[in-house]
């Protein structure tokens, strides 16, 4: 009888200890589960974030990009008004010039059309200057506009 309940104390101490082993490596694999869990949620969410970054930092580069487009339209419309005033002026400005000196036109005829092509000339190279320095002023503004996203990524990391 003696030896029997020996034997059956040793054997649920075993069964205990093995119990106790099986709880804890059930444990650790929970804890484990937890945190790949944890960590595939994080994943998740810095993904959305960055998707919404990317969508607001391509949103904007959009908008800016109407907003120069925009501008330089009007100022190419503008400039296509000022030619066609100026066209209308020079053709005022010979109208009247041919009737002043209706007697010497075939004097002067020559002599107005160099200086009609000479101020087309300069008006086209004006127009010209005027829409090359909107260019520029456009890409400057898109480059700064880098250079500060650049410098607010570099601070985020």
């Amino acid at each position: 009888a003696f030896e029997t309940e020996t034997a059956i104390i040793i054997q649920s101490q075993f069964r205990m200890f093995l119990a106790k082993k099986l709880l804890k490596r059930m444990k650790e694999e929970v804890r484990r589960a937890g945190l790949l869990r944890e960590k595939y949620v994080r994943l998740f969410i810095a993904r959305c974030r960055r998707w919404k970054r990317i969508k607001l930092e391509h949103d904007s580069a959009v908008l800016c990009q109407s907003a120069m487009r925009m501008f330089s339209a009007k100022l190419n419309l503008i400039s296509k008004r000022l030619q066609h005033t100026w066209a209308v002026n020079q053709s005022r400005w010979t109208a009247v010039s041919i009737r002043l000196s209706w007697k010497n036109l075939r004097i002067y005829i020559y002599a107005r059309k160099i200086q009609s092509a000479v101020r087309r000339k300069l008006a086209k190279t004006r127009v010209n200057l005027m829409q090359c320095d909107m260019t520029k002023a456009a890409l400057q503004i898109q480059s700064m506009w880098r250079c500060y996203y650049a410098c607010l990524q570099r601070k985020q990391m």
